[in-house]
């Protein structure tokens, strides 16, 4: 699918709705939006966009979607005398420019990124191939906020340095803090397969403690990826996260359920 570029400039236009988006996004739910796209009349339905926020600082990518419709024409947004292009697409992730951290402009001057054009006056520019993988890989690191690994959960080889009181892991997967966070918003903290709350269990000290399962191992995807933190992420207990992780390949939450009701 190709990518194409959204530019938001909040000197001419003052958007918003985009705070009940960043919000609507961190509670784990789906959000649609439709953006003129210029003149482009080639984008269609399931090619992604990338939103942009240029004219003032901070300026750089902030948000990531899937078209839902091809382009369409419909009245421009700034001149009703005029017509323009149109896409509606659903938002995968979006951050707050103004307070989360994004792609920053300064950044988009290495290379690869230097083979776009990102100062653009209108939106539905493409963006080159290679640029788009460099970008989504981008994305994923900079939204990977808090790292942790869970042991059971990588499978590559793992060594200590001599003297060292840290474990040093050759293959390691980020985690984003948002997808966590996300995930949890929506299903709770309850485990999914056994019930177990930890506030019911220790009282306040135990506020908020879960673990998140990926539903497909990272290591078995085995490179960066845009995280649906609601079809992807489940909340589990560490005892049942344990028994998933038991063996490779991983049970599933059903195998562990049938486990407990047996």
């Amino acid at each position: 699918m190709a990518s194409f570029l959204l530019a938001w400039n909040p000197k001419r236009w003052h958007w918003e709705t985009l705070a009940g988006f960043t919000d609507a996004f961190k509670r784990g739910e789906v959000s649609t939006d439709r953006w003129s796209c210029g003149r482009n009349k080639s984008i269609a339905t399931g090619d992604h966009v990338w939103l942009i926020r240029l004219g003032e600082d901070p300026r750089g990518v902030f948000g990531h979607g899937i078209v839902t419709t091809p382009s369409y024409e419909d009245v421009h947004w700034n001149d009703p005398a005029k017509v323009s292009q149109y896409v509606k697409y659903q938002l995968h992730s979006i951050v707050n420019p103004e307070t989360e951290p994004i792609i920053p402009r300064s950044r988009l001057n290495d290379a690869p990124f230097n083979e776009m054009h990102w100062d653009t006056q209108s939106s539905g520019v493409r963006i080159p191939e290679n640029v788009a993988v460099a970008l989504k890989e981008e994305w994923v690191r900079v939204n990977s906020g808090d790292r942790f690994s869970l042991p059971e959960e990588i499978t590559a080889a793992t060594t200590f340095a001599e003297g060292a009181k840290r474990l040093v892991a050759i293959n390691s997967y980020e985690r984003s803090s948002n997808a966590r966070s996300a995930c949890i918003a929506h299903y709770g903290t309850r485990c999914v397969v056994c019930g177990f709350n930890f506030a019911e269990k220790y009282g306040p000290a135990g506020e908020g403690l879960i673990h998140v399962h990926h539903l497909v191992p990272l290591a078995e995807i085995g490179e960066m990826y845009l995280l649906n933190p609601i079809e992807d992420l489940r909340p589990v207990c560490p005892n049942c996260h344990a028994i998933i992780h038991v063996r490779v390949p991983q049970y599933s939450i059903e195998d562990v359920k049938r486990m407990i009701e047996a």
